[in-house]
C-alpha cells in the first residue's frame, strides 16, 4: 500500500496496468501512481500467489437523481474468499474486503449500498449482491 499513490486515469481513458507493470514502476521509482483498478489487480495477483482465492469487488451507491434511483458502480477493491466457503453462491459474509486505496482495515467494508464480486473467470457462478 505504501508504494502506491492514487492517480486518476487520463480523461476518457480506462487505463488498467498489469501487476508486472505496477511492480516495475515501484522497482524503478519507489512508487507507482495508479487508480483503484490497477491496485486491485496487483493485490488480487498477490492473494492468488499466496494460495487464497481472490475476489474483485465492485461497489457503489444509489444515486437519487434521476428517479427512480439508479446504481452507480464507483470503486473496485480486492478481496479474499474466506477459506471456509464451500462453493455455491457467494454472499457478502463470504468475502474479506481489502481496500488499500481508501485505507480501510482488512475486513472492514467501505460505506457502500451494494456490492458485486467476481471470482475467477466464471462470473455467473460467482456473482454476489448485497446491501449494507
Amino acid at each position: 500500500r505504501w508504494a502506491l499513490r492514487f492517480k486518476e486515469d487520463p480523461r476518457h481513458i480506462e487505463l488498467i496496468r498489469t501487476p508486472d507493470t505496477v511492480l516495475s514502476m515501484i522497482r524503478a521509482g519507489g512508487r507507482a501512481y495508479v487508480d483503484c483498478d490497477c491496485a486491485t489487480t496487483l493485490a488480487a495477483s498477490i492473494i492468488a500467489a499466496t494460495g487464497y482465492t481472490p475476489a474483485l469487488i465492485v461497489v457503489g451507491a444509489l444515486k437519487n437523481k434521476p428517479r427512480p434511483p439508479v446504481r452507480r458502480f464507483a470503486h473496485i477493491l480486492p478481496g479474499i474468499v474466506k477459506p471456509e466457503h464451500q462453493g455455491g453462491p457467494l454472499r457478502r459474509e463470504d468475502l474479506i474486503p481489502l481496500d488499500p486505496q481508501e485505507g480501510y482495515p482488512p475486513g472492514l467494508w467501505p460505506p457502500v449500498h451494494f456490492v458485486r464480486a467476481v471470482v475467477g473467470t466464471n462470473e455467473h457462478a460467482a456473482n454476489v449482491e448485497g446491501r449494507r
